[in-house]
């Protein structure tokens, strides 16, 4: 009769323990689908090799400031004149800071991740601040605007954001043209030209 009742409050417990965890794992999954803006929105484009340029120009650039000192002793610069030592560590140094500096300013743009979500139509671009941390902007696809001159690091502006992507790390060519209001019905009339888009 013991083992009987002992088995009866097992299966109980286990019931309640196995409805606490589709409790648990319902409420989890609540909580991701209303934190995370990516769950209703699709990636379109993903690019990973900036990183590996920054981090290397970063790399190479803490090194040249580590090894400066070291130079300075090994070749007798150290014991030259002070005009000299300054004309030798303001060459290095500047070399040193402009390569990363120039490369932020080029790529500060440039979109590695970009979601869509299709049904408000607005895209999430992922791009690198100076730290290599992800910076997000979110834009709706009435906000693109394309450069009237093309321009060389700008593919686009969202508001008064400039934007650049590479077009042949779409998977999909249908949806870089949607991004760049490829798709939108258009006319050579001046007069429609000069009207604002409703859409």
């Amino acid at each position: 009769f013991k083992i009987m009742q002992n088995c009866r409050i097992f299966l109980r417990l286990s019931a309640i323990k196995s409805q606490a965890r589709k409790i648990s794992f319902m409420f989890f999954c609540f909580i991701l689908s209303y934190f995370d803006t990516k769950a209703s929105a699709v990636m379109l484009c993903d690019s990973c090799s900036l990183a590996g340029v920054k981090m290397f120009s970063y790399s190479t650039s803490a090194a040249s400031l580590f090894l400066m000192p070291q130079i300075l002793l090994k070749t007798g610069l150290g014991v030259q004149s002070f005009a000299l030592q300054a004309a030798f560590c303001g060459v290095i140094g500047f070399f040193t800071f402009l390569t990363p500096i120039l490369l932020h300013i080029i790529t500060k743009g440039y979109i590695i991740r970009l979601y869509h979500n299709p049904d408000k139509d607005v895209y999430t671009a992922v791009t690198y601040s100076v730290f290599l941390t992800e910076k997000k902007s979110v834009f709706h696809q009435s906000q693109v605007r394309i450069p009237a001159v093309s321009k060389m690091f700008t593919t686009f502006y969202a508001g008064q954001v400039g934007f650049l992507v590479n077009p042949d790390i779409f998977p999909v060519p249908h949806d870089y043209n949607h991004l760049m209001g490829y798709d939108k019905p258009f006319s050579f009339r001046a007069d429609d030209m000069d009207q604002p888009d409703k859409s």
